[in-house]
């Protein structure tokens, strides 16, 4: 055999086991992928379960949040509307133009 015959067999050789390599490849890409996405379908729904219970305590906590913030802020709303109102019936009193019976 000649030497560009030798060269042309291992050349060809050399194709196919690259060939062979990056089908190999792809399978492994393959088959990670797959076995990913079915362990991701097994996931979701025990993660679903969590976040709906993370949001019922995020809404708990809320709600608890605006009752306590409600109830500190109720007596100063009360305190301040009754000095502004005390201080219209003042204004109202003391006023010269008003006639009172």
């Amino acid at each position: 055999m000649a030497l560009s015959n030798i060269l042309a067999v291992a050349r060809d050789w050399g194709i196919l086991i690259l060939a062979v390599e990056g089908l190999v490849i792809l399978t492994i890409l393959y088959i990670l992928t797959y076995k990913m996405a079915h362990a991701l379908g097994q996931f979701l729904p025990k993660v679903r379960t969590f976040l709906r219970t993370a949001q019922g305590h995020v809404e708990k906590v809320s709600r608890s949040v605006a009752r306590i913030t409600a109830s500190v802020r109720r007596p100063f709303i009360w305190l301040e509307s009754t000095a502004q109102g005390l201080k219209a019936a003042k204004g109202a009193w003391s006023a010269p133009n008003i006639r009172r019976r």
